[in-house]
């Protein structure tokens, strides 16, 4: 007797009248309107599918971890055997990087129906979790569904390289930069892997060359980002030529605006052992952290500036935040970062954990004024050549990322800010040397958990095994499973010649710093 197909029930994607409303009013940055009119659209019809795909999107982008699950996990109730409706769900969870419940959906989605997607999708994530013989199965079974696919022989060239291939990584990798009918993001990333594949071998020159093919890819459209990020850089320029202690003083002084909280940053230019201080100090009992998430920067610093000019002196603009405002979004930031964990914050030290930072200590201060502050140092030299080796999707902040010249003068900006700040805060604060971290591990975790008023914790030094079965959200996720090793230290050397044009301009730093 011939088996019957499961009964797979039809699915509801009517974009109704409310739906593309709350879609105009997201777009306008209307967003409690947009999620109110989400809501009303599942309310009408609770199994329409797109209603409950762009609501829970739309929630997790607010930081209302626990809505998103929620909304999802009702997508999977209405069809648990649709493998569209698991890729989907999957692909709300990575979008709010819950990568444990984004790899069972995409999991599941291919236990059902293996497409090219779905594969590619659980072999990215298998591969950001060191999972490698299995990421290297499901990139050649989605190679074999769509031979064509430039973005999947990338992932399979990156998987190779781990696993010691480095042959048929560099083929691979061949093979993408000269496609001519590849996007052109994929072929930039491609360049930069080949770049850090030859650099590996030691190919100095033809690894330098190899990044400057990935940057001239993006520099060809980096006009938007590029006005984008000479306005903001500008207002943050200023701030830093004028600001003086007086405001922290006056800020320091003002009334508590409610319970006073175990908080903290970590910040330091990109590159700097962010990530590895972070890894350390997260095994503590008595500490959380966020890892790289956006709240200060995308949702609390514009609020305080809501109504004024757009060319409102910054620190004015922080001193003319009423106390009713100051408490709002001092309140909104506890709240996200806790909808973020999905859990409260309680009595423990949150540690937000976010590299360039360093232009909004000013902001971050006035409205967590309790806030203690770790920078991450590393030589400006080596901190220069890893930005440089490092490919980003092009945005505001990575735009200043596409030449030397650009990096030399944001580190320039970030660090002379640090430098100037450092000498008015009245908050406790410390600098953390990666070429410290690197030589004594303990004794640098010691010292970070004591500015963060925090006792030794032997759990901080098994961060290697932690970092293996966790998500790690930097680019830098492979590095942090290694032992540590002393071979990026003084990696500028190898790359002196190139950097010539803008040492000149680091030089402050290198002896401001103690790098001489």
């Amino acid at each position: 007797m011939k088996k019957s197909r499961p009964y797979l029930p039809a699915l509801d994607f009517d974009d109704t009248p409310t739906l593309q409303a709350a879609r105009r009013a997201w777009a306008a940055q209307r967003y409690d309107e947009a999620l109110a009119l989400f809501d009303e659209a599942i309310r009408l019809q609770p199994a329409n599918v797109r209603a409950l795909v762009d609501a829970a999107r739309a929630h997790g982008f607010r930081y209302d971890y626990a809505k998103a699950v929620d909304l999802t996990e009702r997508l999977l109730r209405l069809a648990p055997r649709r493998a569209e409706a698991h890729l989907w769900a999957g692909e709300t969870y990575r979008m709010i990087a819950l990568a444990a419940e984004a790899t069972a959906c995409f999991e599941r989605s291919c236990e059902l129906a293996a497409t090219p997607q779905a594969l590619v999708e659980l072999a990215t994530l298998y591969e950001r979790q060191h999972r490698l013989e299995e990421a290297a199965e499901l990139a050649e079974r989605a190679s074999d569904l769509q031979p064509d696919n430039a973005a999947i022989h990338l992932l399979s060239a990156r998987v190779a390289r781990r696993r010691g291939d480095e042959g048929i990584a560099e083929n691979t990798l061949r093979r993408v930069t000269d496609l001519k009918a590849v996007h052109q993001d994929v072929k930039a990333e491609a360049w930069a892997d080949f770049a850090g594949l030859l650099d590996g071998r030691g190919d100095y020159g033809a690894a330098w060359s190899a990044m400057i093919e990935s940057k001239q890819i993006m520099l060809v459209r980096d006009k938007a980002e590029r006005e984008a990020s000479d306005f903001v850089l500008g207002r943050f320029r200023r701030m830093v030529d004028t600001i003086t202690s007086d405001y922290f003083e006056r800020w320091r002084a003002a009334p508590p605006m409610g319970s006073p909280q175990r908080l903290a940053l970590l910040t330091g230019f990109p590159r700097s052992g962010t990530t590895l201080l972070e890894q350390v100090v997260d095994g503590h009992g008595d500490l959380v952290s966020s890892e790289e998430r956006d709240v200060f920067s995308r949702e609390v610093f514009p609020a305080l500036g809501r109504g004024m000019p757009l060319d409102t002196p910054v620190q004015e603009m922080l001193d003319a935040a009423s106390p009713e405002r100051v408490h709002a979004e001092r309140e909104k930031y506890v709240r996200y970062m806790e909808g973020m964990l999905r859990e409260p914050i309680g009595e423990r030290v949150h540690l937000d954990k976010n590299p360039a930072m360093n232009l909004l200590i000013p902001a971050m201060l006035r409205v967590l004024p309790e806030l203690r502050v770790l920078v991450a140092l590393r030589d400006p030299r080596d901190v220069l050549v890893s930005c440089f080796f490092r490919y980003l999707p092009l945005n505001p902040v990575s735009v200043c990322f596409l030449t030397i010249e650009r990096i030399a003068e944001r580190y320039a900006l970030d660090m002379r800010a640090w430098l100037k700040f450092r000498d008015m805060l009245r908050t406790p604060w410390a600098e953390i040397r990666y070429e410290d971290t690197v030589a004594d591990l303990s004794g640098t975790a010691r010292r970070a958990l004591g500015l963060l008023g925090l006792p030794w914790d032997d759990a901080v030094l098994a961060y290697q095994q932690r970092a293996a079965k966790k998500q790690v959200l930097s680019p830098t996720y492979e590095a942090v499973t290694k032992p540590l090793y002393t071979s990026a230290i003084g990696r500028w050397r190898n790359y002196e010649r190139q950097l010539a044009p803008v040492l000149e301009k680091l030089e402050p730093f290198v002896r401001a710093l103690g790098y001489e």
